[in-house]
């Protein structure tokens, strides 16, 4: 592939990615359609998955308006949503880091790239500390570069290990998305390898580490988290005003670990703690009043705290606060503009209306950039094929003073073969010449040898030979 081939597919790339990000830009706006976004966030995945297939690694950097900027892969489904501007869990992860003060010390358990250590670490400070666990070797290295990345060096600690129920070892399944990957083969993604890692209960570690106790925790284990809070009831007992959140999915959970769950959050309700989990039909903040609630929800995250603690009301406040805003964090973490008419009201029948009308403007202003992008590079290939016709039409002309040259160079040579030609016959005409001027001496030589009196007899027998002959 020279040169302009190899241009000509990056910029073609370029404006696949601008319109992949554009379809991205409404996913947003589509889970707010009941039947409409899992369909439609399946079909934009499919369409992006033709240029960035699953399982092929592709590091790049993605950067959110926020100021945090991440090194992700492409290959992976996680990662490559990040790239485009979408989050799926994005209110809840607000939700969760509105717990987070300067000062707190928060955990990070299946930190993956590092979205929720980095954003945590933004949060506390240099009065707190984040610990980051992250089996997977790839989304490790990930993990400690967007650590260094963001400037939060300082504040993370980052452990390639298990979070588990006690220290040991344990087999983990690497998938090709790293967001798949897990103590057991979750079925989710295609199996890579399986390797040994080492687990850490918290307790443990924590006490290791002499912290006394956490404030906030993030666990996405796919099907492990009960192992997780099993290895951090003692810290738990310690910390009665930690937040908690939680990944709960029936796909992760077989009956055996679905039954380790709920005896673990049994276990964590008798301390105080009760769940929350934000609930779309209706739009609410719901409380689960006892843990097999919290393990039949089928995919949600669960926020545990103390009932009645001022961290529970927070969480309430919080929810009510981003609920009123309509979204508006997501609206400059994708660069939406924030204005007064991003807020949802009780008065707009549709409480979408007006939010799709800035999406619209969004997609709109997209379109738009991409004619001028498809324009521009009309223009430039206009302006590439009037300097290759040039080009075209300065080797045609020297080719044919080349010709010219050419045809010159022939009749030289043309007229001097005629003329060596000429030469050549001049010579033998000459060496004739020579050659009988040499027989005429030879003879002369020998008649010059005969006496005058021998040449007087022949010339006298002469006449008489030729009469006998006669």
């Amino acid at each position: 592939m020279n040169e302009e081939q190899q241009f000509s597919r990056a910029e073609g790339t370029k404006l696949r990615e601008l319109e992949i990000r554009v379809l991205h830009s409404l996913l947003y706006e589509a889970i707010g359609f009941t039947g409409f976004a899992v369909p439609y966030i399946s079909f934009v995945r499919a369409l992006r998955e033709r240029l960035h297939p699953v399982g092929t690694s592709e590091i790049r950097l993605a950067e959110m308006n926020a100021g945090l900027k991440f090194q992700v892969d492409l290959g992976d489904r996680l990662g490559c949503d990040i790239y485009y501007g979408y989050y799926q869990e994005y209110f809840d992860s607000q939700l969760f880091f509105s717990l987070i003060d300067p000062g707190c010390i928060v955990l990070d358990i299946g930190a993956n790239f590092g979205y929720y250590t980095t954003a945590a670490a933004r949060l506390t400070g240099i009065k707190g500390s984040v610990i980051a666990c992250e089996p997977n070797e790839e989304a490790y290295k990930l993990l400690q570069a967007n650590v260094e990345i963001n400037g939060v060096r300082e504040l993370v600690r980052c452990y390639r290990v298990c979070a588990g129920a006690e220290d040991g070892e344990t087999d983990f399944y690497v998938s090709e998305e790293s967001s798949f990957s897990s103590m057991s083969s979750t079925g989710r993604a295609k199996l890579r390898q399986k390797v040994t890692v080492p687990v850490r209960s918290l307790d443990s570690l924590l006490l290791e580490l002499g912290l006394e106790r956490i404030d906030a925790m993030k666990i996405d284990v796919e099907g492990y988290e009960f192992a997780v809070l099993r290895g951090a009831i003692a810290t738990l007992k310690i910390s009665p005003n930690a937040a908690i959140m939680m990944e709960v999915s029936a796909k992760n959970l077989d009956e055996q670990r679905r039954g380790e769950l709920i005896s673990v959050l049994t276990e964590i309700y008798q301390l105080g703690f009760r769940g929350w989990v934000v609930d779309s039909n209706p739009e609410m903040l719901k409380l689960l009043n006892t843990p097999q609630e919290a393990v039949n929800l089928g995919s949600a995250n669960v926020f545990l705290t103390q009932g009645g603690s001022e961290r529970e009301q927070r969480l309430i406040a919080a929810y009510k606060d981003l609920q009123t805003q309509a979204f508006t964090k997501i609206a400059r973490e994708i660069g939406l503009p924030e204005r007064q008419l991003l807020h949802r009201h009780i008065s707009d029948p549709l409480r979408y209306s007006n939010l799709y009308g800035a999406f619209l403007d969004r997609l709109l202003r997209d379109r738009n950039a991409t004619i001028d992008y498809s324009q521009s590079r009309i223009e430039q290939i206009e302006r590439q094929l009037g300097q290759r016709e040039e080009e075209i039409r300065q080797r045609d002309e020297e080719i044919s003073q080349r010709d010219r040259e050419t045809a010159q160079r022939d009749e030289v040579l043309a007229n001097l073969e005629r003329e060596s030609q000429e030469r050549l016959a001049a010579i033998s005409q000459r060496d004739e010449a020579i050659a009988k001027l040499q027989a005429e001496v030879e003879f002369l030589k020998q008649e010059l040898d005969v006496p005058p009196i021998s040449r007087f007899f022949q010339n006298l027998k002469l006449p008489f030979k030729l009469k006998k002959t006669g």
